[in-house]
């Protein structure tokens, strides 16, 4: 499973659109993976709102930084764990 893949929200880390991303995660045979954009949520409403059309389980988190040095990766076990954070994030 991926833990750990970034959108083009991940502002100078990622180039790829999270429908993009969904269909190569489908070419590859990937079940299920975790959107983990930088520091943002941003792409995780169209991320979970497109995933079943790939038959992918979403899974949503952040990565966390502190300028270019990671710090840790948060995955939300459900809406709660989401709503969690994103309160850390604001």
């Amino acid at each position: 499973m991926y833990l750990n893949t970034h959108t083009y929200y991940s502002l100078r880390y990622g180039t790829i659109k999270p429908e993009e991303l969904l269909q190569i995660a489908r070419s590859k045979g990937i079940k299920a993976f975790a959107l983990t954009d930088i520091n943002s949520t941003t792409a995780c409403i169209d991320f979970v709102r497109l995933a079943p059309k790939y038959n992918i389980k979403p899974i949503l988190g952040v990565d966390f930084r502190n300028g270019v040095q990671q710090k840790f990766i948060l995955l939300a076990k459900n809406n709660q764990g989401f709503q969690n954070i994103n309160s850390y994030l604001s």
